[in-house]
């Protein structure tokens, strides 16, 4: 879920770019860091965590020039094989569990048999189940959501994904979520009361399937949908209510009622919220406020009531971050300034840490930034020389903050958020999984990453793939 609240088990995955069309930007590319090289952020011991109001903690590279991380993973141990090599100079901190091919053949077009393309997986998130067992839900654009079991092959010790069931919602799914054993799911499908498809998110009840199935409309006769058009954003877990975001730039905010609709339960529409001008791509609520993102490369905050009484705000739009945001906070001059993104941004990731709240937000333009949660001011950007276009948040073996960045280009990159004992510098690059030198990976861009229990994290991408990681420690 979106929500990140500490633990070894952490479930913060950020939100995703769609890539539909003309919605596939590029952005522009990052500014070279100064002669080259790599500026390097303030070295910083481990027990003092906090972001700096400083750019160049990676240096700003350009989108042919990432950054080099500072390990290399070692291709045998992470691809299952013993490391025969004597003090191993590469990194075994990271070891490839399992990929499987999740989606369906896109229908070959020319009839030819040369397609052979796989529907693009959206999203991928674990669920305990209530017997307590570890599954794995993921969605795709071949109108489908699936379940698969987790188990251990007796021959090999080698995990196995086995598909227990899967769903035909009769669209593309976009997002796909699981809170307190309810599903929800984002898709595009056609509507009953008018022509054309329509944005829907129908919600299942895990621990009751033969419960009917719950739809978001905004009126169940005259708007019998979420958005006018595709579901591109989704978030959960905040009590009675949830929240989606359309590829018409609305926010709606939705109340669960026990009776709402004919007498049943359902949600209905408590807030729309309007200003974005492109699609939504990351929506985030910490300490009653509602943080947004879209492709229009602007993230607005929205007023959702103080922390304990969520839900009784205005729900107006009380602060805009644009590329040419000012600084924020006490002592900052104009040479210290961190404006917003330039390019579409693709998702928005809260963080607690013990130096505070935040939020992390990704870009097209290759910028990852932190920002303070409460106010807006941008602690950190560092750069990727790629477009980023997902986020997850997970913990290595000794506990330390790793945030995973996967590309449009289908690697995943990782980043030491805290400077430790061996690592001093905040956010470096630490390592890069890339299928080019590593077996496996993704080709295309990677569309959702989710982390999971026991320090691994799962990924999905647009070729269909979904990959199954075990981190160790740096």
């Amino acid at each position: 879920m979106p929500g990140f609240h500490g633990g070894n088990n952490q479930q913060g995955g950020g939100g995703r770019f769609g890539f539909h069309g003309g919605n596939n930007h590029q952005g522009g590319g990052g500014r070279g860091g100064r002669n080259n090289t790599r500026g390097r952020g303030a070295q910083r011991g481990r027990n003092n965590r906090s972001f700096q109001n400083n750019r160049n903690f990676q240096g700003r590279g350009t989108r042919n020039n990432e950054p080099p991380p500072l390990f290399q993973i070692c291709r045998f141990h992470f691809t299952g094989k013993n490391c025969t090599t004597r003090n191993c100079r590469y990194s075994h901190s990271i070891q490839h569990v399992t990929t499987i091919q999740n989606s369906e053949l896109i229908p070959d077009q020319n009839n030819d048999n040369n397609d052979n393309i796989n529907h693009p997986t959206s999203g991928v998130t674990p669920w305990i189940d209530p017997s307590g067992a570890l599954k794995i839900f993921t969605s795709s654009y071949d109108h489908r959501f699936r379940l698969y079991n987790i188990s251990t092959d007796s021959n090999t010790n080698g995990v196995v994904l086995t598909k227990e069931f899967e769903h035909d919602v009769k669209g593309p799914i976009e997002v796909l979520d699981v809170a307190s054993n309810y599903l929800f799911c984002g898709f595009t499908g056609p509507s009953a009361r008018i022509p054309g498809d329509v944005g829907m998110v129908h919600c299942w009840n895990l621990a009751q399937p033969s419960d009917e199935v719950v739809e978001l409309t905004m009126h169940p006769d005259y708007t019998p949908y979420a958005h006018g058009g595709r579901v591109s954003a989704f978030l959960t877990g905040i009590g009675d209510m949830c929240v989606s975001g359309g590829q018409d730039g609305v926010i709606r905010i939705w109340k669960y009622g026990a009776s709402v609709s004919g007498g049943k339960a359902g949600f209905t529409v408590l807030k729309e919220c309007c200003g974005h001008v492109g699609e939504i791509t990351g929506l985030a609520i910490v300490g009653g406020i509602l943080w947004s993102s879209s492709t229009d490369a602007t993230i607005r905050l929205w007023d959702a009531g103080g922390a304990g009484t969520l839900g009784s705000g205005t729900w107006e739009c009380k602060y805009l971050i644009t590329a040419k945001t000012p600084p924020q906070g006490a002592g900052t001059t104009p040479s210290q300034s961190i404006g917003g993104h330039t390019s579409p941004i693709t998702a928005l990731l809260p963080f607690e840490s013990p130096s505070g709240s935040f939020i992390i937000s990704s870009s097209l333009d290759g910028d990852v930034k932190i920002w303070g949660s409460s106010n807006g001011e941008c602690k950190s950007s560092t750069n990727h020389g790629v477009g980023i276009v997902c986020m997850a948040i997970t913990q290595d073996k000794e506990d330390n903050f790793i945030l995973l960045c996967g590309t449009e280009k289908g690697k995943i990159m990782i980043r030491m958020i805290f400077p430790t004992a061996s690592i001093p510098e905040p956010m470096r690059l630490i390592a890069s999984l890339d299928k080019n030198f590593l077996e496996f990976g993704h080709e295309g861009p990677v569309k959702q990453i989710k982390a999971g229990p026991g320090n691994t994290f799962y990924s999905v991408g647009s070729d269909g793939n979904l990959s199954v990681y075990q981190m160790d420690k740096f």
